[in-house]
């Protein structure tokens, strides 16, 4: 997708590299998945790459539920919605001594979008 079509107001320069090579990767049609996902991360929080990061990964939600199991604190799973699938990981913590975070992982298929907060 053209980030330049995505935002108002020229907001696409404040984007992260890593997060606007992500949404640059995806289809037009990913980001409304991505713009409510991100919402329901951030509660509230509306514009990817800025509110939250975003990556790609070709890591199945399922590879992502078996690796929880290791994580130092597996935080609150939520699963967000069905079509797509989202699954959502409220304040985990994959190894000791790193920050906190939530996550979502919005299944597209062929590959899945990480939103980080």
């Amino acid at each position: 997708m053209k980030l330049s079509k995505m935002y108002d107001d020229g907001q696409e320069e404040y984007v992260d590299d890593d997060s606007a090579a992500a949404l640059e990767s995806l289809p037009e049609s990913a980001w409304a998945h991505i713009v409510e996902a991100g919402k329901a991360l951030t509660r509230g929080g509306d514009s990817p790459g800025i509110d939250f990061q975003v990556v790609t990964t070709r890591e199945t939600i399922e590879n992502f539920l078996d690796a929880r199991r290791s994580w130092n604190e597996m935080g609150r799973r939520v699963d967000w919605q069905e079509t797509p699938r989202v699954i959502i990981f409220e304040d985990m913590q994959a190894l000791k001594g790193q920050w906190r975070a939530s996550i979502a992982v919005i299944d597209f298929g062929d590959v899945r979008a990480v939103l980080t907060v």
